[in-house]
């Protein structure tokens, strides 16, 4: 297990397949700073690392900020398969959780758009570079 957020983050990105310039963008980080806490192995602000965890609703927070548990957080779509009981609580936790599933929907959404803006100015630039 990683000591170091900055391991943890480090790990994410590869799984996820994604570059500094990636997620900077993806998670509106602050031009540079990504590259800068990778050289230097140094902490991350508590607002950069709720940036990264709002932009990846699936990133476990427990495993990000301390290293415990998966990397991904349970799908609630699995604890609803989970819930057999017919009592009046066992359907507002159901309701609950499908609330919570459109929420998520909602946010990787939001996350996505953002993303596909960052690399359509990407391509832009890249565009104008040839």
């Amino acid at each position: 297990m990683s000591n170091q957020i900055i391991d943890r983050i480090e790990e994410f990105m590869a799984t996820k397949n994604l570059n500094n310039n990636q997620l900077t963008k993806i998670a509106g980080l602050s031009v540079g700073m990504l590259g800068k806490a990778r050289r230097t192995r140094k902490g991350f602000h508590s607002d950069s690392i709720e940036k990264i965890l709002n932009a990846f609703p699936e990133l476990s927070p427990d495993y990000l900020i301390m290293g415990k548990g998966p990397m991904f957080r349970p799908s609630d779509h699995q604890e609803i398969l989970l819930s057999t009981h017919s009592d009046e609580t066992s359907q507002h936790r159901t309701y609950q959780l499908l609330a919570n599933i459109i929420r998520e929907k909602d946010r990787r959404i939001e996350t996505l758009n953002r993303e596909i803006g960052a690399l359509k100015q990407e391509i832009q630039h890249l565009n104008k570079v040839l």
